[in-house]
């Protein structure tokens, strides 16, 4: 039965395209892999690709493919030339023929991939024709060409890392890392065909592994999940490495440092003062919810941007980015004793936070109290109405109200932020964007040449900040109204920017309707929103960094368990002096 399916079908198919990922692009395959869910194509009896998916469609038959017993596979080769001369004649020739048509449709494939112009120009190749990516096509189609088959697969994968390390350096596309998988894998499906023909060397489970290669290749091809994950991970590694790099700056390493975020953390508290201000002035005005939305992000991203351009801190952006560093670290370590060396800079990121956020909250309240009793001295009646004043304590309470869910949607939005700016600063440096700025002629007649390389340095230092504060001024505003349209009473409540509005709601109040406990809740409730901000932000930034550097998960908990010992034996050290680092020998 094996030998008459074998005659019978054309595995031209099988060996050339099962597996393989179209060269459609990431959102038509997208697409494609969707409809097939839902609209398979008809049957096929023909094409043995298709039988073969039908027969193996489970990770299941991939363990037990590729664990059959050498006596099995050898009883499974005798089988197939087991027969009259003629019939092995013939069923030999058809399996050499289908393997050398799908070595021309995976050369032709490889050929047109490797010339592509965002491929070739991160090449070194002078000519094309010297490129191993015209030969392989004619090494793979002509009989005369075998020999050179194996040395040229080896060129083509060098290039392949070459185009890699070019991204790492210069940004990544989506789009180009998906023609690289298809390069890649392309390549690895030719090197096992050619094997298979006695054209480069190879072992006695060749054909196992590499049915079982094809059943979980196919699968995941049907997989929308791991076409995803797949093409996002350098995206989100790249991301990750340009949000570390950032990250560096966040961490004070001595008590001058300490000092400088804590001062830093101050000017951003100030600032906040007027934009929980400016939030209540908007609301007074009652616009329609898209409008409101517009002026909130106005006022959100204009106080960023001049926090940003002041050189001042927002600490909830902190833990965003100093994640990923942490991560990069963590990846260094080899060795048990090293760990203690690392809890080190755990603790000098904790206490940094702990600077910029004591700086953040602790003016922008008594800025906030002193403004609000000079408005009310110099109008002669308070920023909130009693009513008003009322409304924002309880809705600070962290028991009675969603705030706690609030805090942790907030989290999320920062997170977001952040990734957010990272995707924006990659795709300027991957455009070469400031190398634009810095060569236009137009631009440089009109300001000089020095003036506009100065310039393009300090857009592509700032382009970060200004994407990730205008993202997150973006959802802090209407994140809240997406949510009302739907029926959902969701807000964004930001440690700091609460923190002024309770100041203003406190010395807006009444002293006869002042309630020291619904007070003392509202405070608990910023306490709550301020830790879960932080830490929310820096769990998914963790996490996202853990995966993107590949970091084992193991050492995720040693650390966890190391921090813990540390803390119960000096705690101190995690919100003021100075670290000692001791190596444990």
């Amino acid at each position: 039965t094996l030998r008459s399916v074998l005659q019978e079908t054309s595995g031209v198919s099988l060996y050339s395209e099962t597996g393989l990922a179209d060269e459609f692009g990431l959102g038509a395959e997208v697409l494609s892999r969707l409809t097939q869910k839902f609209l398979p194509v008809p049957p096929n009896h023909a094409d043995l690709a298709q039988v073969f998916g039908r027969l193996f469609n489970s990770y299941d038959d991939v363990q037990w493919v590729s664990r059959l017993p050498r006596e099995v596979r050898e009883q499974i080769t005798m089988l197939l030339y087991d027969g009259s001369p003629l019939e092995i004649a013939r069923l030999k020739k058809s399996f050499s023929d289908d393997i050398i048509d799908a070595l021309a449709i995976l050369s032709a494939k490889v050929e047109s991939l490797g010339l592509a112009p965002e491929i070739r120009a991160r090449l070194t190749h002078k000519r094309v024709t010297e490129s191993p990516f015209v030969k392989i096509h004619r090494a793979a189609s002509t009989p005369e060409g075998a020999d050179q088959l194996e040395g040229l697969l080896a060129e083509c994968s060098k290039d392949i890392q070459n185009v890699y390390q070019h991204l790492e350096t210069l940004g990544v596309s989506t789009a180009v890392v998906y023609r690289l998988d298809i390069l890649a894998s392309s390549l690895e499906r030719m090197k096992i065909l050619a094997a298979m023909l006695g054209r480069i060397q190879s072992d006695d489970t060749l054909v196992a592994r590499f049915i079982a290669t094809l059943i979980q290749e196919n699968i995941r091809k049907n997989s929308v999940r791991e076409l995803i994950r797949d093409q996002f991970r350098l995206l989100a590694k790249k991301i990750v490495e340009r949000n570390g790099v950032s990250g560096e700056h966040y961490i004070a390493r001595d008590r001058k440092e300490w000092f400088r975020m804590f001062l830093s953390a101050a000017g951003g508290g100030f600032l906040t003062t007027f934009t929980a201000l400016f939030k209540f002035f908007i609301i007074r005005l009652a616009f329609a919810p898209f409008f409101e939305g517009f002026f909130f992000w106005i006022n959100y991203s204009s106080s960023f941007l001049l926090m940003q351009a002041m050189g001042f801190t927002l600490a909830t952006k902190q833990p965003s980015a100093t994640a990923p560093a942490l991560a990069g670290k963590l990846k260094e370590i080899e060795r048990e004793h090293q760990l203690d060396q690392f809890v080190d800079e755990v603790i000098r990121i904790i206490r940094s936070q702990f600077a910029a956020a004591v700086g953040n909250v602790g003016v922008v309240i008594p800025c906030s109290i002193l403004f609000g009793l000079a408005y009310q001295a110099l109008l002669g009646h308070p920023v909130l109405t009693a009513g008003e004043a009322q409304h924002t304590i309880a809705s600070l309470h962290p028991f009675k109200t969603l705030t706690i869910l609030h805090a942790c949607l907030t989290g999320v939005l920062l997170w977001f932020s952040s990734v957010s700016g990272g995707w924006l600063e990659n795709w300027v440096v991957y455009n070469q964007i400031p190398e634009a700025i810095a060569q236009n002629r137009n631009l440089n007649l009109i300001f000089g040449v020095e003036r506009c390389k100065i310039f393009a340095e300090k857009f592509l230092h700032n382009v970060a900040g200004i994407g990730i504060n205008l993202m997150l001024g973006f959802a802090l505003a209407y994140t809240p109204i997406i949510f009302k349209f739907f029926g959902f009473a969701m807000e964004a409540k930001h440690v700091t920017l609460s923190s002024g509005a309770l100041s203003f709601a406190v010395v807006s109040l009444p002293r006869e309707h002042f309630d020291l406990s619904a007070v003392s809740f509202a405070f608990l409730g910023i306490i709550f929103t301020g830790i879960l901000n932080f830490g929310v932000s820096f769990i998914l930034a963790m996490f996202v960094a853990q995966r993107a550097r590949q970091v084992p998960t193991f050492w995720l908990f040693k650390l966890f368990e190391a921090v813990r010992k540390r803390f119960f034996k000096n705690p101190f050290s995690f919100f003021f002096g100075t670290v000692q680092t001791k190596l444990l020998e």
